[in-house]
């Protein structure tokens, strides 16, 4: 069994926070069916997750377990797959420190005690220059924070109305 991270993130007021996860080592159907039960738990609070895995994982093994875990929850998951960043992935991971430093990121005080998350917090403490560790957890708080970024960035963008001058000696 290799190690599986499977986080949950959420924005709200421009802080990231982490609300839930999944950082072990078992097997692929075991952390899909863990996002099906949280999937179910989530939507019957009219919550929907916008759940995504890297290409570089999609494979026969992942679409199988995806299936089987389907038929067993009778329901169809609902997973998209994003491109593999082709960055270094420590750049990426170290890109995240600033976020951490001005206390954009916050977890769930409920998770505290949560032996995954705290799994998934020893590999991000291991993570440093030539680190030979973990980084399955980091790696997906990465991912999902850069999207939830993004998303952020796209929809905080409120455009500045003003009536426009015909003055010609105006610079702008």
């Amino acid at each position: 069994n290799d190690f599986n991270a499977v986080k949950v993130w959420g924005l709200h007021d421009h802080r990231f926070y982490l609300l839930g996860g999944l950082v072990c080592q078992c097997t692929m159907r075991r952390a899909v069916d863990w996002i099906q039960r949280y999937d179910i738990e989530a939507r019957q609070k009219d919550v929907i997750i916008h759940w995504r895995v890297e290409s570089q994982f999609w494979n026969e093994p992942l679409r199988q377990a995806i299936a089987d875990s389907n038929k067993q929850f009778n329901r169809q998951l609902n997973i998209s797959v994003v491109d593999t960043p082709r960055s270094k992935k420590i750049d990426r991971l170290m890109a995240m420190c600033p976020y951490y430093e001005i206390g954009k990121i916050r977890y769930d005080e409920q998770l505290k005690n949560d032996v995954d998350i705290l799994e998934g917090v020893r590999q991000l403490m291991g993570i440093e220059p030539g680190y030979r560790t973990h980084d399955d957890s980091p790696d997906a708080d990465e991912r999902a924070v850069a999207a939830l970024a993004a998303f952020d960035r796209a929809y905080s963008f409120s455009p500045q109305i003003a009536q426009a001058t015909n003055n010609r000696n105006s610079n702008y």
